[in-house]
């Protein structure tokens, strides 16, 4: 990403979000995502408003590239609901609703106010340290069930599957133990969803489907 957070104009703004709606293979729309996230800072997405779309289109672009499924176009739904959509290769097309996962509280729009994206000093004493194996699987659970409790009360009628993004560090320390965490912490998402996947770590998992394979 650039050093600069500069202002996205609402020119450019549509010409995104014209990108992203229109239906692309995944590794088009993973392309389309990177060509974006190089000239967005985080400073930028977490201030500006109006930008939500694109940590949409971050997940829609990993869950396109990463889920195993046979997807043969993504795109967002221009629309307040759902999020994104994919198209399968037999032509059924799913909708997906995208929530986040995050410490309760957090407010990223002030932590990443007048910092680079490459401003990362690793021996800063200052900086919050990671969390133990068995912190970080806590924070897993008890983030996802909010997540999933959030949606949950939005009492969706339609069917739609759900993709939750994990914003959770680790450092590879408690890999096993989070991924391991997934299904019970969302298990209340079950019968009320068609699916529900967890976007960790630039993968998609899937961790519950109500209808058998």
């Amino acid at each position: 990403m650039t050093d600069l957070a500069v202002r996205i104009g609402p020119d450019e703004l549509q010409r995104i979000q014209d990108e992203l709606v229109v239906w692309r293979s995944p590794e088009e729309f993973a392309a389309i995502w990177e060509s974006i996230a190089e000239r967005v800072t985080s400073e930028t997405l977490f201030n500006q408003g109006g930008l939500a779309f694109l940590r949409d289109a971050y997940v829609a672009s990993v869950f396109g590239t990463t889920s195993g499924l046979p997807i043969s176009k993504i795109h967002l739904v221009d629309d307040q609901w759902p999020d994104f959509e994919i198209k399968l290769s037999n032509g059924i097309v799913q909708q997906f609703e995208m929530v986040e996962a995050d410490q309760p509280g957090r407010r990223r729009g002030v932590e990443y106010q007048g910092v680079r994206d490459d401003e990362v000093d690793l021996e800063n004493d200052d900086l919050e340290p990671l969390p133990t194996a068995k912190e970080a699987v806590q924070n897993t659970r008890d983030w996802l069930r909010n997540a999933v409790a959030r949606k949950l009360a939005k009492s969706y009628s339609d069917p739609v599957n759900l993709a939750i993004y994990l914003n959770l560090e680790d450092w590879g320390g408690a890999h096993t133990q989070v991924i391991a965490s997934f299904a019970g912490a969302t298990r209340a998402g079950t019968g009320r969803f068609e699916s529900i996947w967890v976007i960790w770590k630039k993968h998609a998992y899937r961790v519950h489907k109500t209808d058998p394979d």
